[in-house]
């Protein structure tokens, strides 16, 4: 389904998990990946986005648990999840869900607390001059995403079927309650942020973490997906969160 598979084999360790987010799955993580021995432990990711993957029918529920199925097909009995926009809400219902897996959470732009994911508006169809324009909110320096990355994204909005369950999910994770699930879960976690991040600005995730003392990382000069505008600075601060 969401095509698990793994890609450092280092010996020993609590597994690094890379979970998809709303329209890449693998390529949101690609730069960091190339990192991975830095880490020190196994790695894995998820290849398809959560669109590509996702039924109208499917919950956030759903998708948690076809997570966890996979990741037990690969005898990933630890992981450290690492989960950046949508796919941090994955890894927070995942730990509440199935906390016996999970060591920690690595959390980045993630939504929540009712605001709103959506950065554009799709008003007179999803063109690539939208898409173009939505890019320019998420990154601080659109320059650093190249635009086959933007496309592919584009591409797979505009699948027929893909659409609505785009415009559900965003609605569940405008809706989702992180409160409740932070309080639920009880597990380590850090976040590392894009300090330009004006989709999921960090400053009420900031007051959780200084509540449940989780360290706190900004990444210079980016938006709201720091691991592709600089995924080496990423990388470091991972190996740093997870040391």
């Amino acid at each position: 389904m969401f095509g698990l598979r793994a890609t450092h084999h280092e010996v020993g360790g609590t597994a690094l998990v890379f979970l998809p987010g709303l329209f890449l799955g693998c390529r949101l993580w690609e730069g960091v990946l190339a990192h991975c021995a830095d880490f020190r432990r196994p790695a894995f990711v998820f290849e398809r986005s959560s669109i590509a993957c996702v039924s109208k029918t499917m919950t956030l529920e759903h998708i948690t648990d076809a997570l966890y199925a996979e990741l037990a097909a690969m005898s990933v009995r630890r992981a450290i999840l690492v989960g950046g926009s949508f796919g941090g809400l994955l890894a927070l219902e995942l730990a509440k869900r199935h906390p016996e897996i999970v060591e920690r959470l690595i959390l980045s732009g993630v939504p929540g607390f009712g605001r709103d994911l959506r950065p554009g508006t799709t008003h007179g169809g999803l063109t690539r001059q939208i898409a173009l324009a939505v890019a320019t909110q998420l990154f601080f320096d659109r320059s650093a995403i190249p635009d086959w990355l933007i496309d592919a994204s584009l591409a797979e909005v505009r699948h027929p079927l893909r659409l609505p369950i785009m415009i559900r999910l965003l609605r569940v994770a405008k809706n989702y309650d992180t409160l409740s699930t932070i309080a639920d879960i009880h597990l380590p976690a850090a976040l590392i942020w894009g300090e330009r991040d004006t989709i999921t600005p960090l400053g009420r995730w900031a007051l959780e973490a200084r509540r449940c003392d989780w360290p706190v990382t900004t990444i210079a000069r980016t938006g709201h997906a720091p691991m592709l505008e600089r995924p080496r600075a990423f990388s470091r601060a991972l190996a740093l969160a997870v040391a």
